[in-house]
């Protein structure tokens, strides 16, 4: 994977290679290969001009890298964004596909799982009871008080499932006012009714 840290190192490798390449003519190789080819530099080249010649190969090669470096972060700052964007629209899909987004409940689909999941592997398991809760005027308090009273009392509801049910439950809102309660080892029905009339 590319990233900014390598792009660096690959940035330094490049001046560090064109350092030693341009080091190297200079100091071994062009005092034996020109003469090979029947061309002589003449004189006045000294040590000083050989560096000066090094150091500016170098520095216009760094010159040279710049602007496709920057372009080469910028696409790649670009890309990450995309990519963080694309996890988090992943990750909001999957809640909203796991919970309902008024009462932050599980939805019916993980309600519908949860249940296959425990009835699969039910050995020693004294039975399990399902509890559909409806609330009675829901739709004329929403239409009276408004919606943002109705969230209010789905959110309580929900809040009161979660403090009276045991553990192992698993309460969910299925529709606008609709929920159902998926209980292993429900005990005695006077307690389960009690129990449904605390919640709502």
């Amino acid at each position: 994977m590319v990233t900014p840290a390598s792009v660096l190192v690959s940035f330094a490798a490049m001046l560090a290679l064109m350092g030693i390449t341009s080091t190297s003519w200079e100091f071994a190789i062009r005092d034996q290969v020109l003469p090979q080819l029947g061309m002589s530099l003449g004189t006045g080249f000294d040590d000083a001009s050989r560096w000066r010649f090094i150091l500016t190969a170098v520095a216009f090669a760094a010159l040279s890298q710049i602007g496709p470096a920057l372009m080469l972060f910028r696409a790649m700052r670009r890309l990450d964004q995309a990519r963080i964007a694309v996890i988090k629209a992943r990750e909001e899909a999957d809640s909203l596909a796991r919970y309902d987004p008024q009462s932050g409940l599980p939805s019916r689909r993980m309600l519908r799982d949860h249940m296959r999941k425990r009835l699969a592997v039910s050995t020693g398991i004294s039975g399990y009871a399902l509890l559909l809760i409806e609330i009675d005027r829901f739709k004329a308090t929403t239409d009276l008080h408004g919606l943002q009273m109705g969230d209010k009392l789905l959110l309580e509801i929900a809040n009161r499932m979660k403090r009276l049910l045991p553990p192992e439950a698993i309460a969910s809102r299925v529709s606008g006012e609709e929920f159902a309660v998926f209980l292993p080892r429900p005990g005695k029905l006077e307690a389960l009714g009690k129990m449904a009339q605390q919640m709502i």
